[in-house]
């Protein structure tokens, strides 16, 4: 279980921080690192957790986050194809879970 109010949620905003707003490069790789950092954030913690985490996870929108986030990844300027490739892993993986009711890797 999460220790820590709102981290889950915070972490969700943070995945979809600055989506589509353009400024300079320098806060265009900023907001990309966030966003990118974020996403990572999330998948260890939906790896890891237990089914309270995985619960919260589902509550919050995480799959919902999580496409949004691979969807947005090839717009211009955000190509990112690591990004795309492991969007689409984590969200398989993450539907698995759920399908199977846990993690048994």
């Amino acid at each position: 279980m999460i220790k820590i109010p709102k981290l889950l949620q915070s972490l969700v905003a943070f995945s979809r921080f600055k989506i589509g707003t353009h400024a300079c490069k320098d806060i265009d790789r900023q907001s990309l690192e966030v966003r990118s950092r974020s996403r990572h954030c999330l998948w260890y913690i939906q790896f890891y957790g237990d089914e309270q985490v995985q619960s919260e996870l589902v509550n919050i929108g995480f799959g919902r986050a999580m496409l949004i986030t691979f969807c947005t990844a090839g717009g211009v300027g955000e190509e990112q194809d690591v990004e795309i490739s492991n969007g689409l892993i984590h969200i398989s993986e993450f539907l698995a879970q759920l399908h199977k009711g846990r993690n048994n890797f």
